[in-house]
């Protein structure tokens, strides 16, 4: 299951260096952003009724169910199975405290401390915080009458980036991938079916979004506790530039009250460098063909009702108006050394800029596993609490 970084992150984890890109500075395609979290998607700031330390204050937490569809027919050499696991986001803003140190995380390299110090010289740094957590209980491998099982597959990822007025500029940000993945497209034997990783990747980017310093830890090294750090430029990026940690949210800052939209930006991922993706879709219902995804809507329409995102309103033949969702692709390409992978979001559309019930909730994800193995598919399982949405 390529679920560590929102599909590619195993594949890019299991041994590329760091990459920096070319030395010159090109113009660049800046990305088109909106604050669909807020009621007015327009707001370009970072808003202060869900910044942390204000008053009223909350953040958004959601949990997804996590299941794995097997392809029927896909690969034939060998095939894994993923135990139901459990995936949550945690979302809000807050100063950027570049001198503070949290259970020994330092959150800038001291290259880098100047040009925040300078930004901070008016007035405090606000940020937003992203995090994740993807929890699969056992992977099982197959392959010619044999079989491998692992336990506690898992993965930890947060960032810290400026406003949609900022685009989203990254910060800061850590990875943790413990995980034993699909390894080649064949397999003889069962060995050779996967490849185990544990690594830890930290981020620091300097204020101005030039450059960035990226520590990488390989835990099942003779020797864990060595550090490989390497710093690369970041002038030469074509587009946008943003963290891979925070690609859900980029995903959900598109133009989701457009019928059809496509922008590709550019994405830094700590193994495999700058790379490419374009992000393309319009509105598209949630999938409803089968009792598994009805019920899957169902649930979710509840949790949207129940949280005031989703307010269904009575046609005039007495039926309810069906929740209007927009479904974004991504597909990855250049040097991400994975071309072609995508995977596919279904947020709330955005039907009105100025009272956006909604949020742009993402309420579903799908990743293809590589070779043809299967689809692992996110719904939406529970709304703990919501950014303030007075």
């Amino acid at each position: 299951m390529k679920k560590s970084l929102y599909i590619f992150a195993a594949v890019v984890a299991a041994g590329c260096t760091i990459g920096a890109t070319g030395c010159g500075a090109p113009s660049r395609n800046v990305a088109t952003l909106s604050s669909n979290w807020y009621s007015n998607t327009n707001f370009k700031s970072i808003q202060p009724t869900f910044t942390q330390n204000n008053t009223p204050f909350a953040a958004e937490e959601i949990s997804y169910d996590v299941k794995f569809k097997k392809n029927q027919g896909g690969n034939f050499t060998y095939t894994v199975d993923y135990a139901d696991g459990n995936y949550t986001t945690l979302f809000y803003a807050a100063e950027f405290d570049y001198s503070k140190k949290e259970e020994g995380v330092n959150y800038v390299c001291d290259e880098f401390r100047k040009s925040y110090e300078d930004a901070a010289k008016d007035r405090p740094v606000i940020a937003y915080y992203y995090k994740t957590e993807l929890n699969i209980p056992t992977v099982k491998f197959s392959c010619n009458g044999k079989e491998e099982e692992f336990k506690d597959d898992f993965t930890v990822t947060e960032c810290w980036f400026l406003s949609v007025e900022n685009q989203l500029r990254p910060l800061y940000s850590r990875q943790e991938i413990k995980s034993a993945s699909p390894a080649n497209l064949q397999a003889a034997t069962v060995e050779s079916a996967y490849e185990l990783v544990h690594y830890e990747y930290t981020c620091y980017y300097d204020y101005n979004g030039t450059s960035v310093k990226c520590e990488k830890t390989d835990k099942l090294s003779a020797d864990a506790k060595k550090t490989v750090t390497v710093t690369a430029g970041l002038d030469g990026a074509q587009n946008s530039l943003f963290d891979v940690a925070e690609y859900n949210i980029l995903a959900r800052a598109l133009n989701l009250s457009e019928t059809s939209f496509s922008q590709t930006v550019s994405v830094f991922t700590p193994s495999g460098g700058v790379g490419n993706c374009t992000l393309s879709g319009g509105v598209l219902p949630l999938p409803s063909t089968t009792d598994e995804d009805k019920q899957a809507k169902s649930h979710t329409i509840s949790q949207l009702t129940k949280n005031n995102l989703f307010l269904p309103k009575q046609n005039e033949d007495g039926s309810y108006s069906d929740l209007s969702t927009v479904a974004v692709t991504a597909v990855y390409h250049g040097s991400l050394n994975v071309n072609g992978l995508s995977q596919a979001y279904w947020f709330t559309a955005v039907e009105n800029e100025r009272n956006n019930r909604g949020r742009a909730t993402m309420v579903r994800m799908e990743m293809p596993v590589p070779y043809n193995l299967g689809t692992s598919i996110y719904t939406l399982n529970e709304i703990k609490t919501t950014l303030w949405q007075k």
